[in-house]
């Protein structure tokens, strides 16, 4: 507005404005003067953008190429992340990490896809040329250790572990992918320092870890007895308990069981604080063994007190068993017949209704000397262990 009203104004003025230039004349009123300036202004404005936008037309076509370019590479990767497994989705992914000017991301994805569809030599190209990128390095170097014990190459796996634990010391993939190697080994006790390494740095295994920890120190526990070294296979049956209870409870009290009378009374306390998650016959002989149980009424009264007023199926199953042991019948026979409403029906537990058919069986041969009953209880429990398989 500044520059608008001081032209306005000269615009308004009736005198007209003489230039001379040289031999040139020109003679107009200030208006059309003003007028003509601005025009020409405008034109050169409008000339130098003309001018810009040639300049960059070269740069705009390669953005614009540039553009579809990674359109393209992003949409082959999403498509090749969206059918991962199949060899279209291979060169899928080829297709965008070419488009994709070869970046971190897209080889790291057509690594991952390769190896999903077993072609391993063309997954261990790609996890190499990402072995060298700073951000890329520790997951291409577990990646070629999984590839390299997948085929059989403990020595290269090894190595390349090696180097991704300067990386990440501490990483729970790598400790993983060392239990993998190991267990390919056969190395045991490599397995268990890699877990108690893991422990001691506050980490809680998962389930499938605490699952294996069990199985291995059973093992050891079994090794231990052999050599008759009781302290150690204690030691170890505890291990396995704490790693995995539903694994190793029974093992455990077992050897509370051959201990002293501390022992045998940890042992009864763990079994009366757990019998209703881990019910089973195995672990009921264990408890009458922690109590010198040894004739069948005495086991009756002490499953009895075990199991309580509100016990499971199972255990009430177990008890018929311990009472045709103790040649108690009738109450076995009212035992099972009250269970029967339960078990006879479609939907009864597999498990637990083939358990009602053998006792059933037993009750009539035992109790009644009953051949043709026996028979009958003996074919409805093979028909439903056929269903079951």
């Amino acid at each position: 507005m500044l520059l608008l009203l001081p032209l306005a104004w000269l615009a308004s003025l009736p005198a007209p404005i003489e230039i001379a230039f040289g031999s040139w004349r020109v003679s107009s009123r200030i208006g059309a003067l003003i007028f003509l300036i601005l025009a020409l202004m405008l034109v050169l404005w409008l000339a130098m953008i003309a001018w810009r936008e040639i300049l960059s037309l070269p740069h705009n076509i390669q953005l614009w190429r540039e553009t579809r370019r990674q359109q393209a590479g992003y949409q082959a990767l999403l498509s090749s992340l969206g059918d991962s497994g199949s060899s279209h989705a291979l060169k899928d992914a080829m297709s965008a990490r070419k488009l994709l000017g070869n970046n971190p991301l897209s080889t790291l994805i057509a690594a991952q896809v390769a190896e999903a569809t077993n072609e391993s030599k063309q997954a261990t190209r790609l996890y190499e040329t990402l072995r060298d990128v700073k951000e890329t390095r520790f997951v291409a170097l577990l990646s070629l250790a999984r590839l390299a014990r997948a085929n059989g190459d403990l020595t290269k796996a090894q190595v390349c572990l090696e180097q991704a634990q300067d990386l990440q010391p501490q990483s729970q993939q790598l400790q993983q992918e060392q239990i993998e190697i190991a267990q390919q080994e056969g190395s045991p006790q490599v397995v268990l320092a890699i877990l108690d390494k893991m422990q001691r740095r506050g980490k809680k295994l998962s389930a499938p870890l605490r699952k294996l920890e069990a199985i291995l120190r059973t093992d050891a526990m079994r090794k231990a007895l052999e050599a008759n070294d009781q302290s150690d296979a204690l030691m170890q049956a505890e291990r396995a308990y704490r790693a995995a209870p539903a694994h190793a409870i029974v093992d455990y009290t077992q050897r509370l069981a051959d201990g002293n009378a501390v022992d045998k009374a940890l042992g009864r306390k763990i079994i009366v604080a757990r019998w209703s998650e881990f019910a089973g016959r195995a672990l009921a002989e264990t408890f009458f063994r922690l109590n010198d149980a040894t004739k069948p009424i005495e086991r009756v009264r002490l499953f009895e007190n075990l199991i309580g007023n509100k016990a499971s199926m199972m255990s009430r199953l177990l008890l018929c068993e311990l009472l045709i042991d103790a040649r108690l019948w009738a109450r076995a026979e009212d035992l099972l017949d009250e269970e029967s409403i339960v078990l006879e029906k479609p939907c009864a537990p597999h498990y637990e209704l083939l358990t009602y058919l053998r006792t059933r069986a037993r009750l009539a041969k035992e109790a009644h000397n009953d051949l043709d009953a026996q028979q009958h209880w003996l074919e409805r429990l093979a028909e439903q262990a056929r269903q079951e398989v």
